[in-house]
């Protein structure tokens, strides 16, 4: 088996061109079945770093798992839509980082606040390497 070595850590707030690297399937802390979307920067000083956004399972209309499609499609999703979360697996995308803090005020969480089809072409992106 191969592995790949990348850097460890959340990027920083903000912005960021991130690769959809896997959807996993999880149970959430509440026992529930649920998608994990794992996004990777691909560029600058936070490349390598990865951050999650985890979704229900459900294709309910308002619910998070098509909430996070139709922002990813860049386009709102109707009833009757059919789609692949396969389709969205390897597609660059902005996605806006931002942070939290904790119930308990030690500290703070970062998440995916938004994402966005990534439209520019990366090759055309300043710093894009």
């Amino acid at each position: 088996m191969k592995l790949l070595v990348v850097r460890g850590g959340s990027p920083s707030r903000g912005s960021h061109i991130m690769r959809l690297d896997e959807v996993e399937l999880v149970t959430s802390r509440w026992g529930s079945d649920a998608y994990r979307f794992h996004f990777q920067v691909q560029y600058g000083p936070d490349k390598g770093k990865e951050v999650t956004r985890q979704t229900s399972r459900s294709a309910k209309q308002g619910g998070s798992l098509i909430k996070l499609l139709s922002e990813m499609a860049g386009r709102e999703l109707l009833p009757g839509a059919r789609l692949s979360l396969d389709d969205f697996v390897g597609k660059d995308f902005v996605v806006q980082v931002a942070s939290s803090a904790f119930s308990s005020g030690q500290g703070e969480y970062l998440f995916v606040q938004s994402v966005r089809p990534a439209s520019i072409p990366v090759t055309q992106i300043q710093g894009a390497n």
